[in-house]
């Protein structure tokens, strides 16, 4: 069962089953400071908890809680009660901390979105010198998600990041969609640093056994993207 119909839950299609609940309609924006979205999240995963009791819940969390930077937003303190609350009242859950998305549609105020239109529209932009973020493919993500439900969740309750095996510089990324697009990024650079945090090692060897990548991984983003 999948409740949303946004860019992850389009993905979990392959993968729905009659004995889990996939909540994919939460907040996805990672900037938001609205009090009523956060109660509409909170109220659906309550309500889900208290109808579903006895099937596996699965929650898509946030892997910016491991992010210095972004700990103090409003978007991941409500993102972390959300884990604390499913881990109380859930006999079984998968809580999967989703580094940045890439795929088509979805928040268009994603990281790799913001960059990609802005560039593609000759938009100026602001960007730090200094920064690093975990980027997968929808694809790739489901793909993990699936392993991982049937492979590796012992014990009924557990807290998965879900992430590509390293990070990526963001001007590296500009760079990349400039060559793809043929076109020069207009930004202002700031002597700047935030990072995602550095992938763990299960996490790094799960990627690294089931994707199998025969190009740079930002390259193969902008490709699968642009299809």
């Amino acid at each position: 069962m999948i409740v949303g119909n946004g860019l992850i839950a389009k993905a979990l299609q392959n993968i729905d089953s009659p004995n889990i609940v996939f909540i994919a309609a939460g907040v996805s924006d990672s900037n938001c400071k609205d009090e009523k979205e956060f109660l509409r999240e909170r109220t659906l995963v309550e309500k889900i908890l208290q109808e579903y009791p006895n099937r596996l819940i699965v929650f898509f969390s946030t892997y910016s809680i491991h992010d210095s930077s972004l700990a103090h937003t409003d978007y991941v303190r409500h993102k972390i009660e959300l884990e604390n609350l499913i881990s109380k009242d859930s006999k079984k859950y998968l809580i999967a901390r989703v580094s940045n998305l890439v795929g088509k549609g979805g928040n268009p105020k994603t990281v790799f979105n913001f960059l990609f239109n802005n560039i593609r529209e000759g938009i100026h932009f602001k960007l730090w010198k200094n920064a690093s973020r975990n980027f997968i493919l929808i694809e790739d993500f489901i793909l993990l998600l699936d392993y991982i439900i049937n492979n590796e969740l012992s014990g009924n309750q557990r807290i998965f990041d879900i992430v590509n095996s390293d990070n990526i510089k963001i001007i590296h990324l500009v760079k990349e969609i400039e060559g793809f697009l043929k076109k020069d990024a207009s930004y202002e650079l700031f002597e700047k640093e935030s990072h995602s945090k550095i992938v763990d090692q299960e996490s790094r060897e799960r990627f690294q056994y089931l994707i199998r990548i025969d190009e740079e991984y930002s390259t193969r983003m902008i490709k699968s993207y642009c299809k």
